[in-house]
């Protein structure tokens, strides 16, 4: 829990202090607190009180607050839910910029813009009813959108691939392959996904 009556600083040396799988000395504790303010891009917040930090900036102190303990996966459940898409994005670019080093990241998100969809390495797209799953790369999303554009909608129009995904799930599913979607494949299912 965030106490609001401490500031950002103050927040982020209580965890570092007390975090119990951080067995470092005290003074190297308190380094770890500015080092992670200044990655997470809250040096400039140090002094504010928690309860007087925008939405966005409350979860990215978050954030920071589990990165204090040095993971080697974060999972960031609902990111995004109840930003802007400004703050979506910044925050989804910061978990990116958190992957490029190394660190392993997990993010749940429900609708999220193409721009922010781009950002992923890998989607695992959930079935209905808990029927499994689907693992592709938002690479192999576009590329299947582009195909199913002609066929979809009224001009072709379709703004996010994402959207997209869920929305033609049943002509994106290869049935050789026992309900795995046909995102990879090249030309030798272009026929099938492009047939009216």
């Amino acid at each position: 829990p965030l106490f609001d009556a401490l500031t950002l600083g103050e927040q982020l040396r209580y965890y570092a202090l007390t975090i119990p799988s951080l067995s470092a000395p005290k003074w190297a504790r308190l380094e770890r607190a500015d080092d992670v303010a200044r990655e997470a891009g809250l040096r400039s917040y140090y002094g504010t009180r928690v309860d007087k930090l925008s939405e966005g900036t409350h979860r990215r102190l978050l954030v920071a607050i589990r990165l204090l303990a040095l993971p080697s996966i974060l999972a960031l459940d609902e990111l995004t839910s109840g930003q802007d898409a400004a703050t979506a994005l910044s925050l989804v670019r910061g978990a990116a910029q958190l992957a490029e080093r190394g660190l392993t990241v997990l993010v749940v998100i429900h609708q999220p813009s193409a721009e922010v969809f781009a950002l992923f390495d890998t989607v695992v797209a959930l079935r209905p009813k808990g029927d499994g799953c689907d693992v592709t790369t938002p690479t192999a999303v576009a590329h299947a959108v582009e195909r199913l554009k002609r066929r979809s909608r009224p001009g072709g129009r379709l703004a996010n691939p994402a959207d997209m995904l869920l929305d033609a799930r049943d002509a994106l599913v290869d049935k050789a392959t026992g309900g795995a979607l046909a995102l990879d494949r090249s030309e030798e299912h272009t026929s099938e996904l492009q047939s009216p």
